[in-house]
């Protein structure tokens, strides 16, 4: 909807109350992690660990989850804890089509666990408890991480909500999982700017449809920012990447990919979502023009990548309805 207006359903999503008992703090992130067509939950806790939660609903209907694991271990079958105050996040950090966990913490910092398992089960092993070395924390004496990983047409970047109530902003993530991630600024830290209280989480997603991501920020205190993404589509931000065209963009049902003659072979079209689940995969043949049904896919901006001989290339597309 281009004008979206909510309704309170429950105060106790999911029954987590009854089902995590005492736990306080939950953190929830949503992913289809067993390849059935639906979003699945993991919920992080005040005492830093993780529960996983399987959606039994199947596409297109109200979620109904069940507790898998609880709380949720690792490829060794040790429990998952990363201190106090876990805020995970499910994304494909690795780009290998499964999701993995970026975590944050009391502390500041961020913890990556790789998923080493299948598309139908998943499971995820530590790799790093100082992921890109982000440190949110001041000088004394808790940060607050909170994860935002997000692809931007084909380039992962990251924000990071912290305790002091600034939203950071990271790059140079693509092939620099072991290194240092670049901090660009901090969004909303300037003695003039908006400040929406401390620790700060933020959501993303195109809620008002108007192919456009819109931010949404949570803080300690229990209310939400909505920035709606007031961006202009130019003609130059979509320009054809060398060596294939798609159109057209805007698209709503179908999406043609026209490809620079005598170029690639083998081919084959992947459509990815801003957390870079990839949502659609196609094989291509020929130059001519391959059309291709995406009118399954919900409103919002895409990244399509073809690859070819051992190449890739990639865009943005939005779909409208």
């Amino acid at each position: 909807a281009s004008a979206p207006r909510f309704q309170l359903v429950n105060t106790d999503y999911a029954s987590l109350s009854t089902v995590l008992g005492p736990l306080r703090n939950y953190y929830l992130t949503f992913g289809d992690v067993d390849n059935d067509g639906d979003m699945d939950m993991i919920c992080g806790d005040e005492n830093g660990q993780l529960h996983r939660f399987q959606n039994t609903a199947g596409p297109s209907n109200p979620a109904v989850f069940t507790v898998v694991q609880s709380p949720l271990e690792d490829g060794s079958s040790m429990v998952i804890d990363v201190g106090n105050f876990s805020t995970p996040q499910l994304f494909d950090v690795d780009r290998d089509s499964l999701l993995d966990l970026v975590i944050g913490e009391r502390d500041g910092n961020l913890n990556y666990y790789r998923n080493i398992g299948t598309a139908n089960a998943p499971v995820w092993d530590y790799v790093s408890g100082t992921f890109g070395n982000v440190d949110v924390m001041p000088a004394c004496c808790t940060g607050y991480s909170a994860p935002l990983m997000f692809n931007d047409s084909g380039t992962y970047e990251l924000f990071v909500g912290s305790e002091k109530g600034y939203l950071y902003h990271y790059n140079n993530i693509d092939n620099n999982l072991t290194g240092t991630f670049t901090i660009i600024d901090s969004l909303f830290s300037g003695p003039n700017d908006v400040w929406e209280g401390i620790r700060v989480a933020a959501a993303m997603q195109d809620v008002t449809n108007d192919g456009l991501w819109d931010l949404v920020m949570g803080n300690y205190g229990g209310g939400l920012a909505f920035y709606v993404g007031d961006l202009t589509v130019s003609a130059q931000e979509y320009a054809p990447e060398p060596g294939f065209s798609l159109y057209p963009n805007p698209a709503q049902n179908s999406l043609t990919i026209k490809v620079a003659a005598g170029r690639y072979e083998n081919m084959h079209l992947e459509i990815c979502n801003v957390i870079g689940e990839t949502v659609k995969t196609f094989a291509l043949g020929g130059t001519a023009g391959n059309t291709v049904d995406v009118s399954s896919l919900p409103a919002g901006v895409y990244v399509c990548v073809l690859h070819a001989d051992g190449k890739r290339s990639q865009q943005k597309i939005v779909i409208q309805k």
